[in-house]
């Protein structure tokens, strides 16, 4: 999910809380709901952290996306690793991370994150005030990316995607429509 093509997409009916902004991943030609995006910049440099939810609401990733300038070596950032997360001063959560990348001119970089308890790191984060991460890539043993976070307005920024994904799910589809589903299930196959 979260390593779709920004040069054929946009953030559309974006609303701010706190340092997160929140909204409507679309196509630029096709306004039909890629995912729903909660997002926020790091403190420390053009690194974000995005939380996306897919558009039948049932799937949320967690990813990065860093942007290397062109002429920049980022061969060690294609690859993949382990992480670590801390909120606060509350347990560290550990996972997996896989990157992708995008050439527009500049080099942006995805970076997918698979952490092991992702339910309860999402729970902290949106009550926390801070995001920690460690980086380490497979394989190299000379040291780790640090990146922080701010969490100030991500309840509400994660909330509003929610409700902004719950509302597509709930209003009756269009002809085309990406997502097929009734507004009322009238049988059990409608569920399906």
């Amino acid at each position: 999910m979260a390593n779709t093509a920004f040069a054929d997409t946009t953030l559309a009916n974006t609303r701010k809380d706190g340092y997160w902004t929140s909204g409507v991943m679309i196509e630029k030609s096709n306004p039909q709901p890629l995912l729903f995006r909660s997002i926020v910049a790091s403190n420390k440099d053009s690194t974000s952290l995005a939380f996306d939810i897919d558009p039948s609401c049932s799937k949320v990733s967690l990813s990065l996306i860093a942007y290397v300038q062109k002429g920049a070596d980022a061969s060690g950032l294609l690859n993949n690793g382990s992480f670590q997360a801390r909120v606060d001063n509350k347990g560290i959560y550990g996972g997996r991370w896989l990157s992708s990348s995008n050439e527009m001119g500049d080099k942006l970089i995805f970076i997918t994150l698979y952490p092991n308890n992702q339910a309860d790191l999402i729970r902290d984060t949106r009550s926390g005030t801070t995001l920690r991460l460690k980086l380490t890539i497979t394989g190299d043993s000379d040291g780790a990316v640090y990146l922080k976070f701010p969490l100030a307005g991500s309840n509400a920024a994660m909330l509003r995607s929610a409700e902004l994904c719950l509302a597509l799910q709930t209003r009756s589809p269009s002809p085309g429509s990406r997502n097929p589903r009734r507004s009322t299930p009238k049988s059990d196959a409608d569920y399906f």
